[in-house]
Protein backbone atom coordinates (compact mmCIF):
# COMPACT_ATOMS: atom_id res chain seq x y z
CA UNK A 1 0.00 0.00 0.00
CA UNK A 2 3.14 2.22 0.22
CA UNK A 3 2.58 3.11 -3.65
CA UNK A 4 -0.57 4.60 -2.50
CA UNK A 5 -0.02 7.01 0.21
CA UNK A 6 3.40 7.93 -1.53
CA UNK A 7 2.07 8.41 -5.24
CA UNK A 8 -0.41 11.79 -5.47
CA UNK A 9 -3.79 9.86 -5.95
CA UNK A 10 -4.58 12.58 -9.33
CA UNK A 11 -1.54 10.62 -11.11
CA UNK A 12 -3.41 7.30 -10.73
CA UNK A 13 -5.42 5.71 -13.19
CA UNK A 14 -8.92 6.39 -12.68
CA UNK A 15 -9.81 2.51 -13.88
CA UNK A 16 -7.14 1.45 -11.06
CA UNK A 17 -9.21 3.19 -8.52
CA UNK A 18 -12.40 1.63 -9.78
CA UNK A 19 -10.70 -1.46 -9.67
CA UNK A 20 -9.59 -1.10 -6.32
CA UNK A 21 -12.82 -0.05 -5.22
CA UNK A 22 -14.55 -3.12 -6.66
CA UNK A 23 -12.19 -5.41 -4.91
CA UNK A 24 -12.59 -3.52 -1.53
CA UNK A 25 -16.44 -3.28 -2.06
CA UNK A 26 -16.93 -7.24 -2.76
CA UNK A 27 -14.28 -8.26 0.23
CA UNK A 28 -16.38 -5.79 2.52
CA UNK A 29 -20.01 -7.19 2.07
CA UNK A 30 -18.77 -10.82 1.72
CA UNK A 31 -16.79 -10.11 5.35
CA UNK A 32 -19.99 -8.46 6.54
CA UNK A 33 -22.31 -11.66 5.25
CA UNK A 34 -20.01 -14.01 7.13
CA UNK A 35 -20.88 -11.87 10.16
CA UNK A 36 -23.91 -12.11 10.05
CA UNK A 37 -24.25 -16.00 9.03
CA UNK A 38 -26.31 -17.80 11.60
CA UNK A 39 -24.06 -20.44 11.99
CA UNK A 40 -19.85 -20.38 11.70
CA UNK A 41 -18.53 -20.01 8.20
CA UNK A 42 -15.72 -23.45 7.21
CA UNK A 43 -14.48 -22.33 3.78
CA UNK A 44 -14.20 -25.84 3.76
CA UNK A 45 -18.11 -26.57 4.11
CA UNK A 46 -19.68 -23.17 2.68
CA UNK A 47 -19.76 -22.21 -0.86
CA UNK A 48 -19.78 -18.32 -1.21
CA UNK A 49 -23.19 -18.21 -2.73
CA UNK A 50 -24.59 -19.62 -0.06
CA UNK A 51 -23.68 -15.75 1.69
CA UNK A 52 -26.25 -14.36 -0.63
CA UNK A 53 -29.31 -17.19 0.33
CA UNK A 54 -31.79 -15.38 1.70
CA UNK A 55 -33.00 -18.49 3.50
CA UNK A 56 -29.78 -19.64 4.94
CA UNK A 57 -28.32 -16.11 5.62
CA UNK A 58 -31.49 -13.89 5.98
CA UNK A 59 -29.61 -10.95 7.49
CA UNK A 60 -26.47 -11.07 5.66
CA UNK A 61 -27.58 -12.32 2.14
CA UNK A 62 -28.42 -8.46 0.79
CA UNK A 63 -24.91 -7.11 1.64
CA UNK A 64 -23.36 -10.16 -0.08
CA UNK A 65 -25.37 -9.60 -3.20
CA UNK A 66 -25.09 -5.80 -3.19
CA UNK A 67 -21.32 -6.93 -3.24
CA UNK A 68 -21.35 -9.06 -6.32
CA UNK A 69 -23.34 -6.55 -8.27
CA UNK A 70 -21.64 -3.37 -7.44
CA UNK A 71 -18.07 -5.49 -8.13
CA UNK A 72 -19.44 -6.76 -11.06
CA UNK A 73 -20.31 -2.78 -12.28
CA UNK A 74 -17.05 -2.10 -11.07
CA UNK A 75 -15.08 -4.39 -13.06
CA UNK A 76 -16.95 -3.43 -16.32
CA UNK A 77 -15.23 0.02 -15.99
CA UNK A 78 -11.85 -1.21 -15.00
CA UNK A 79 -11.52 -3.87 -17.93
CA UNK A 80 -12.76 -1.08 -20.23
CA UNK A 81 -10.41 1.69 -18.89
CA UNK A 82 -7.44 -1.49 -18.99
CA UNK A 83 -8.34 -1.81 -22.64
CA UNK A 84 -7.87 1.88 -22.93
CA UNK A 85 -4.41 1.40 -21.25
CA UNK A 86 -3.08 -1.44 -23.39
CA UNK A 87 -3.83 -0.06 -26.36
CA UNK A 88 -2.32 3.36 -25.40
CA UNK A 89 0.45 2.47 -28.05
CA UNK A 90 -1.42 -0.37 -30.58
CA UNK A 91 -4.37 -2.12 -30.59
CA UNK A 92 -4.26 -5.77 -31.36
CA UNK A 93 -6.70 -8.46 -31.65
CA UNK A 94 -5.45 -9.86 -28.00
CA UNK A 95 -5.71 -6.54 -26.52
CA UNK A 96 -9.99 -7.27 -27.80
CA UNK A 97 -10.50 -10.28 -26.50
CA UNK A 98 -9.34 -9.52 -23.22
CA UNK A 99 -11.92 -6.51 -22.90
CA UNK A 100 -14.51 -8.76 -24.28
CA UNK A 101 -13.81 -11.74 -21.95
CA UNK A 102 -13.14 -8.93 -18.81
CA UNK A 103 -16.70 -7.57 -20.05
CA UNK A 104 -18.19 -11.04 -19.93
CA UNK A 105 -16.58 -11.96 -16.77
CA UNK A 106 -18.34 -9.13 -15.06
CA UNK A 107 -21.63 -8.83 -16.19
CA UNK A 108 -21.73 -12.56 -14.95
CA UNK A 109 -21.01 -11.52 -11.75
CA UNK A 110 -23.30 -8.88 -11.26
CA UNK A 111 -26.05 -11.31 -12.96
CA UNK A 112 -25.02 -13.77 -10.29
CA UNK A 113 -25.94 -11.50 -7.70
CA UNK A 114 -29.24 -10.11 -9.33
CA UNK A 115 -30.18 -13.67 -9.68
CA UNK A 116 -29.32 -14.93 -6.61
CA UNK A 117 -29.15 -18.25 -4.95
CA UNK A 118 -32.25 -20.20 -3.01
CA UNK A 119 -33.05 -23.35 -2.50
CA UNK A 120 -36.85 -23.14 -3.81
CA UNK A 121 -36.91 -20.97 -6.63
CA UNK A 122 -36.62 -21.22 -10.27
CA UNK A 123 -34.40 -18.05 -10.48
CA UNK A 124 -31.56 -20.32 -9.16
CA UNK A 125 -31.04 -22.07 -12.52
CA UNK A 126 -30.02 -18.40 -13.61
CA UNK A 127 -27.86 -18.54 -10.98
CA UNK A 128 -26.19 -21.58 -11.56
CA UNK A 129 -25.83 -20.68 -15.15
CA UNK A 130 -24.04 -17.32 -14.40
CA UNK A 131 -21.94 -18.83 -11.68
CA UNK A 132 -20.72 -20.84 -14.14
CA UNK A 133 -20.20 -18.09 -16.67
CA UNK A 134 -17.62 -16.73 -14.10
CA UNK A 135 -15.64 -19.29 -13.59
CA UNK A 136 -15.53 -20.54 -17.54
CA UNK A 137 -15.00 -17.10 -18.82
CA UNK A 138 -12.21 -16.70 -15.96
CA UNK A 139 -9.82 -19.32 -17.67
CA UNK A 140 -9.12 -17.92 -20.74
CA UNK A 141 -8.78 -14.41 -18.72
CA UNK A 142 -6.38 -15.81 -16.81
CA UNK A 143 -4.52 -17.49 -19.66
CA UNK A 144 -4.66 -14.60 -22.30
CA UNK A 145 -4.04 -11.79 -19.93
CA UNK A 146 -1.17 -13.82 -17.71
CA UNK A 147 0.93 -14.60 -20.80
CA UNK A 148 0.17 -10.75 -22.59
CA UNK A 149 1.50 -9.46 -19.39
CA UNK A 150 4.83 -11.98 -19.55
CA UNK A 151 6.51 -10.56 -22.32
CA UNK A 152 5.30 -6.61 -21.67
CA UNK A 153 8.32 -5.38 -20.35
CA UNK A 154 6.26 -3.48 -17.88
CA UNK A 155 5.01 -5.89 -15.74
CA UNK A 156 6.41 -8.05 -13.81
CA UNK A 157 6.88 -11.90 -14.02
CA UNK A 158 5.08 -12.27 -10.84
CA UNK A 159 1.62 -11.43 -12.05
CA UNK A 160 1.89 -14.11 -14.52
CA UNK A 161 3.63 -16.56 -12.14
CA UNK A 162 0.32 -15.87 -9.41
CA UNK A 163 -2.10 -16.10 -12.25
CA UNK A 164 -1.16 -19.56 -13.43
CA UNK A 165 -1.98 -20.47 -9.91
CA UNK A 166 -5.43 -18.78 -9.93
CA UNK A 167 -5.77 -20.02 -13.33
CA UNK A 168 -4.82 -23.96 -12.08
CA UNK A 169 -7.27 -23.28 -9.15
CA UNK A 170 -10.08 -22.29 -11.61
CA UNK A 171 -9.92 -24.89 -13.59
CA UNK A 172 -9.55 -27.80 -10.94
CA UNK A 173 -12.56 -25.88 -9.50
CA UNK A 174 -14.21 -26.31 -12.93
CA UNK A 175 -13.37 -29.96 -13.28
CA UNK A 176 -15.49 -30.34 -9.79
CA UNK A 177 -18.18 -28.97 -11.49
CA UNK A 178 -18.26 -30.64 -14.35
CA UNK A 179 -17.67 -33.91 -12.19
CA UNK A 180 -20.50 -33.16 -10.15
CA UNK A 181 -21.90 -35.21 -6.88
CA UNK A 182 -19.95 -35.60 -3.61
CA UNK A 183 -16.64 -34.15 -5.83
CA UNK A 184 -18.33 -31.01 -6.02
CA UNK A 185 -19.40 -31.04 -2.76
CA UNK A 186 -16.23 -30.83 -1.01
CA UNK A 187 -15.01 -28.29 -3.44
CA UNK A 188 -16.06 -25.25 -1.54
CA UNK A 189 -12.44 -24.16 -0.51
CA UNK A 190 -11.79 -23.96 -4.27
CA UNK A 191 -14.77 -21.72 -4.87
CA UNK A 192 -13.70 -19.63 -2.17
CA UNK A 193 -8.95 -19.70 -3.82
CA UNK A 194 -10.52 -19.32 -7.31
CA UNK A 195 -12.14 -15.80 -6.24
CA UNK A 196 -9.75 -14.45 -3.85
CA UNK A 197 -6.72 -15.44 -6.02
CA UNK A 198 -8.49 -13.50 -8.68
CA UNK A 199 -9.33 -10.75 -6.75
CA UNK A 200 -5.58 -10.76 -5.85
CA UNK A 201 -4.01 -11.20 -9.29
CA UNK A 202 -5.91 -7.57 -10.21
CA UNK A 203 -4.24 -6.22 -7.78
CA UNK A 204 -0.97 -7.28 -8.34
CA UNK A 205 -1.47 -5.59 -12.19
CA UNK A 206 -3.15 -2.06 -10.59
CA UNK A 207 0.18 -1.87 -8.08
CA UNK A 208 2.01 -2.63 -11.14
CA UNK A 209 0.12 -0.23 -13.46
CA UNK A 210 0.42 2.53 -10.54
CA UNK A 211 4.17 1.76 -10.16
CA UNK A 212 4.90 2.52 -13.90
CA UNK A 213 2.87 5.55 -13.73
CA UNK A 214 5.07 6.81 -10.67
CA UNK A 215 8.50 6.66 -12.64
Amino acid sequence: MTVLTTMNLKRIPIFCLIGLLGIFVYCFCCFIAILLLPYNFDPFQIFLSELGNQSRNPNGATFYLLGMVTAGLLSLIFYWGFYLYLIKDKTTTIFKIILTLGLLNSLSVSLTGIFAESINSEMNQLHIIFSVCIFTTLFPLLLIVSLSLFFHPEYPNYITVWGVIALIIDTVFLLTLIIGGEIFEKAAILDFLAVFSYFFWIFLIIISVIRHKER
